[in-house]
């Protein structure tokens, strides 16, 4: 067996130092060290053919990827073709974290004692990097499973953290077992090299800021996930948990809670369920930006499967308006064409997103920060718009519902369409998609109409599905009225057609009685009323 490093690191090839006649190939199949380097960089697949075919001595050959190192096709055309299996490695998310931020402030990344180094941490900067990391985590796993690769899930600390050898081995050995790695996998596992770099216990102490960073971690409910391990579908053994019992029992569970008012709990239940979802989180990497001439922006804000797609294309087509366009991203959204704010499937996607506050942001308090967050965030969608010499540019995306308070501060001149359906309607729809309960999913429609309802004020408008099915043209203009856009040519017959209400195809089959409790129903502030076990209708 071949044991390499990160060879797909942007710095350098790392491990093949280690292997002179493998190395020495690749020069000769390359012709020096910097076309070398180019390939794995810039042609990953390329460069894994060559490296398979130098080894030819060795049947198997071990290499380490880290997060984005190499673009999702290059990862899937890699595994399918030459992967025998994979390993999942992962660590408590802030322990990660911090060792990162010694190794880039250091510039030492391996056996080094980093105990006396004690960096400040970025919060915001911890947030980034986790959510990254977990949606990296979960894209490569569900690409090795619709694959079929074998693979195996280790834990730092429950795995590698054993000191004695020979329970380490077996622990290891036992967990590797499935792999074909073509030698004995307790000989395998009892050879580690692992050191500790930072012996410090608490994982606070590591850092200049450590109480700041546990008050903030605290302060947004992430304590708990930052000191937690992304877990992936190849699990062995999960950990038991609220969530490990049937939907409906969890469903019960999350209806007590909301009952007793122990929103903490709640919100932590129904965010496991979210973070099983699959899905495609692609974003273009790096992020480009562009030049633009911006003035206003009109944010479309309703939740998935309310029909905010359809509203804002219209519009789009209607009036005078740049608008984002990627086929990259799922219905051309903002959301994934910007690093700024955290993305939903970060937070659990469709049906989940609206439980987590770092999805539900208040304002940002420092005018000049805001500033620069949105000139970031312009100039990245002014890559992707239509016209970035436009300046009104109309953008959509579900999270905008949950952040209008955060999005108001970085773009005083903006407009807020909240676009509101039926709730029975938009479950229903939704379940279709995300294999939800409808309980949690009906409890996260009132979720974010809530956090909508909180941060209304003159800038808002509030639309409906239902009338906007009845007379789209009086609702978009309503809509475009509010927001100051200007008519273009454009074919009013033909948008018109597209809009039908599919509300008949689902509203019929909604539980007439469903059992769920609510202290609130934010569903009747926009004039809907559902009739729910236990809690009986009220009208209006």
């Amino acid at each position: 067996m071949i044991g390499l490093s990160e060879v797909f690191n942007p710095r350098d090839i790392y491990g093949l130092n280690k292997h002179p006649v493998l190395h020495q190939r690749l020069l000769d199949r390359f012709g020096s060290s910097a076309s070398l380097s180019h390939a794995f960089r810039m042609t990953p697949e390329l460069a894994m053919d060559a490296l398979m075919a130098a080894a030819q001595e060795s049947r198997w050959i071990l290499i380490k990827v880290c997060p984005n190192q190499i673009h999702n096709a290059a990862m899937r055309a890699i595994l399918a073709k030459h992967a025998a299996g994979a390993i999942f490695l992962v660590r408590r998310r802030l322990d990660q974290f911090i060792s990162l931020v010694k190794a880039m402030g250091s510039n030492q990344w391996h056996s080094a004692d980093t105990t006396e180094l004690h960096p400040k941490a970025d919060f915001e900067a911890f947030l980034r990097w986790s959510t990254m990391v977990d949606a990296w985590i979960d894209r490569t796993a569900m690409t090795c499973k619709s694959l079929g690769l074998p693979v195996a899930s280790l834990r730092y600390d429950r795995d590698l953290m054993i000191t004695d050898p020979e329970l380490r081995g077996a622990a290891l050995s036992a967990r590797l077992a499935g792999l074909p790695l073509g030698t004995d996998p307790m000989m395998l596992s009892k050879q580690s090299f692992f050191r500790r770099q930072d012996l410090t216990t608490d994982v606070f102490d590591r850092i200049e800021n450590g109480p700041e960073f546990h008050a903030a971690l605290t302060r947004h409910e992430l304590l708990d996930f930052a000191l937690g391990e992304k877990s992936t579908p190849f699990d062995a053994s999960p950990e038991p948990g609220p969530m490990m019992r049937r939907d409906t029992d969890a469903a019960m569970q999350m209806a007590a809670l909301l009952k007793g008012r122990n929103y903490a709990d709640l919100r932590e239940m129904v965010g496991q369920i979210g973070k099983t979802i699959d899905g495609d989180p692609r974003v273009p990497q790096p992020l480009p930006e562009t030049d633009h001439a911006f003035r206003r922006v009109t944010f479309v804000c309703g939740l998935h499967k309310s029909g905010t797609t359809l509203f804002h294309d219209i519009l789009a087509a209607r009036y005078d308006v740049a608008h984002l366009l990627c086929p990259d991203v799922p219905r051309n959204e903002g959301q994934f064409l910007q690093d700024v704010s955290p993305q939903e499937r970060a937070f659990g996607g469709p049906g989940s997103f609206a439980f987590h506050s770092p999805m539900c942001p208040p304002p940002e308090s420092d005018p000049a920060r805001a500033g620069l967050l949105a000139d970031r965030m312009l100039r990245q969608w002014a890559s992707f718009a239509t016209d970035p010499q436009q300046p009104h540019l109309l953008e959509k995306s579900p999270p905008n519902l949950t952040r209008i308070a955060w999005l108001r501060s970085l773009f005083p001149q903006s407009r807020f369409l909240i676009f509101v359906r039926d709730p029975r309607a938009t479950v229903l729809a939704t379940q279709k998609w995300r294999k939800l309960p409808l309980e949690t999913l009906l409890l996260h429609w009132n979720a974010a109409h809530l956090c909508a309802l909180r941060d209304l004020a003159d800038d808002c408008l509030v639309l409906t599905y239902e009338a906007f099915c009845d007379d789209p043209d009086a609702v978009a203009g309503k809509a475009a009225a509010f927001c100051d856009m200007q008519p273009r040519v454009c074919d009013v017959q033909k948008d018109r057609a597209a809009v039908a209400s599919s509300n008949p195809f689902y509203i019929p089959s909604f539980p007439k009685k469903l059992s769920l409790a609510l202290p609130f129903r934010a569903w009747e502030v926009f004039g809907y009323h559902l009739e729910l076990a236990g809690d009986p209708i009220r009208k209006p």
